[in-house]
């Protein structure tokens, strides 16, 4: 039984590198599919999924751990043993720390991801009738929010794997007010100081990420008092913040504070 979950784990690790947007799955797929495993068969199952995405690639390994086992481990952590931590807290933590990883291992290969980005610029510019000034142009916008870009596509996978294992709570998660200062502090010392640089810009768009998200979620219990069906309401919440990001921002904000000042 053990070997069909390490060949779903390594299957789901694959797709979610095709598929970036599948990413979620795996992690839910180790968490909910394979907790009445017994500790043996749990741990022979990743030990084998381990040794076989060593063998594909070393820096696959790498990601594997970073990413997919430090969502794992963050989640049981909290779930086990800081119980108390609001459950959006949560996934805003998690974000960062994976964040922080992956921004840390993607530096410390930055040569070789250039080449790698140099290379997809190659094939946009072949195949999409675009100038190497335009293709430049979105390198240099990309390079210039990497870090807002990581921590968005970890926020999106994180906040996905959370719904699929506590849909029936959703409605239920709180975030703490205080991740407003993430928008609010860099906000001002751009606009008031006049002071801007990469991590800067990329720190206050984080904090628009956080809000947008929980509006995502603010917005999917207002649309649920009334539709009061699942899938199309997170469809609109979804459809909201992809069309309006900044409204889905502001009705994040008014969510949180209207928690706030309810507790």
């Amino acid at each position: 039984m053990f070997f069909i979950n390490t060949l779903t784990i390594v299957a789901l690790f694959i797709l979610s590198l095709i598929v970036p947007v599948t990413s979620f799955i795996l992690p839910v797929y180790k968490i909910k599919k394979m907790k009445n495993l017994t500790f043996r068969s749990k741990i022979l199952a990743n030990l084998l999924a381990i040794i076989i995405i060593a063998i594909i690639s070393s820096k696959l390994l790498i990601i594997y751990f970073i990413f997919f086992m430090l969502i794992e481990i963050i989640y049981y952590y909290f779930n086990n043993i800081r119980t108390s931590v609001k459950t959006f807290d949560r996934i805003v933590i998690t974000t960062i720390a994976v964040t922080l990883t992956m921004g840390i291992f993607t530096y410390s290969i930055r040569e070789e991801f250039i080449k790698d980005i140099q290379y997809v610029m190659n094939v946009y510019e072949a195949n999409f009738n675009l100038n190497h000034a335009e293709v430049l142009e979105i390198f240099k916008y990309m390079k210039e929010n990497a870090l807002y870009y990581l921590f968005d596509y970890s926020m999106l996978s994180i906040f996905f794997t959370y719904i699929c294992l506590d849909l029936k709570n959703y409605q239920k998660w709180n975030v703490s007010f205080e991740w407003l200062l993430v928008y609010i502090i860099p906000f001002f010392i751009i606009h008031i100081f006049k002071i801007d640089n990469f991590y800067i810009s990329n720190i206050m768009n984080i904090g628009e990420v956080i809000f947008t998200f929980y509006g995502i979620k603010t917005a999917y219990s207002f649309f649920m008092k009334y539709i009061k069906f699942n899938v199309l309401s997170n469809f609109m919440a979804f459809g909201l913040a992809i069309l309006f990001p900044f409204a889905s921002f502001l009705i994040g904000v008014l969510g949180a504070f209207k928690t706030t000042k309810n507790n």
